[in-house]
């Protein structure tokens, strides 16, 4: 009998993986050698296949197999049964139906079934086309969902999936985790992880990590720093160069070197310039509206440009690009340097 664990979210799916192994090993029937002294323990092997590396899934079924003959138990662990080699998605598929019934235990750890057969597969290549992994697996083309996962899914004793967390589901699941790992922070910071990360928990999970180790929300920091970088740089598109000093002269106070605002002023300029560009020959709004922007960055963008010749932003991104010199090379002090770019604007 066999699992079949797959979905987008592989950091819930591995650790389904990791707790239904744990629940399988404590459970095991235990060894019928009544002389050992181990008697009243498990007698449990786990073996371990990773369909897009290994090569030969007919020799681990073979080889777990006689394990279960000879009164062990054995847990089969596949990872990318249908992502991996295509060789090995095709005997995964066949052995199906025979696996749904085997006396050992097996779990398919599958990450997202967007992609289909192939996707993952390594140096033995990727078939050339759906019709291809059909006839090479004996499927007819009324059975293509066997591609997305449908056969492994219809023969399992247990199938889940793990879509993306997303809303109030994943704000809970972010407080389990906080909880679960010991970081300390508030309510306001779990709307930050969620709005920024959405459902990857592998991130989310690594800056709570670094908030335990802290002692402090380190996220929360640099976002506020990004916050204050992005007002800057805002004050200077709208020509409020006295709100961009002052601003200016708080991050500093705050320790935010001149390099870091650079760059955001530089990286600003550049996403001016090419939405300028493409409105100089296209004001199509849906032409220039993929630039996988946030629409609230777009919006203001949009809104500054109409003050700039697109050979103004030229200009302004090649005096970023002195003011740079001026800092590596120049006795002038940083400050200084910074107010004249300021000026420019």
């Amino acid at each position: 009998m066999y699992t079949f664990i797959s979905g987008e979210d592989t950091f819930r799916s591995r650790r389904a993986l990791k707790e239904l192994i744990a629940k399988l090993q404590s459970s095991a029937r235990p060894s019928e050698e009544r002389g050992s002294t181990e008697a009243s323990k498990p007698n449990v092997e786990i073996f371990y296949f990773d369909a897009s590396v290994d090569d030969s899934a007919d020799d681990f079924f073979l080889y777990t197999k006689s394990n279960s003959l000879f009164g062990g138990t054995s847990i089969g662990v596949v990872y990318y049964p249908l992502s991996g080699k295509p060789q090995n998605a095709e005997a995964f598929l066949r052995h199906a139906p025979e696996l749904a019934i085997a006396s050992g235990e097996y779990i398919f750890w599958e990450g997202a079934l967007d992609s289909g057969v192939g996707k993952k597969s390594a140096r033995g290549g990727s078939p050339s086309s759906v019709a291809e992994l059909l006839r090479r697996t004996g499927a007819s083309s009324r059975k293509k969902p066997a591609i997305t996962g449908d056969i492994l899914k219809k023969n399992a004793k247990r199938a889940f999936d793990f879509p993306l967390l997303k809303n109030s589901e994943l704000k809970k699941y972010i407080q389990l985790l906080r909880e679960e790992i010991g970081a300390v922070f508030s309510f306001g910071d779990v709307e930050m992880l969620a709005e920024s990360f959405g459902g990857d928990l592998w991130a989310i999970t690594n800056e709570l990590e670094k908030a335990k180790l802290a002692g402090e929300f380190q996220f929360k920091k640099s976002r506020a720093v990004e916050e204050k970088a992005f007002a800057f740089t805002d004050a200077l598109s709208l020509g409020e160069k006295g709100e961009a000093y002052r601003l200016y002269e708080g991050m500093r106070a705050d320790g935010i070197d001149e390099f870091y605002l650079l760059g955001a002023v530089a990286g600003a300029l550049r996403i001016m310039i090419k939405i300028k560009s493409i409105l100089s020959t296209n004001p199509d709004y849906r032409a220039y509206e993929a630039f996988g922007l946030h629409p609230f960055v777009l919006k203001k963008t949009l809104s500054h440009i109409r003050r700039f010749r697109l050979s103004d932003l030229k200009r302004l991104y090649g005096v970023v690009l002195e003011t740079d010199l001026r800092f590596k090379t120049s006795a002038l002090e940083p400050e200084t340097i910074f107010a004249r770019l300021i000026s420019e604007f």
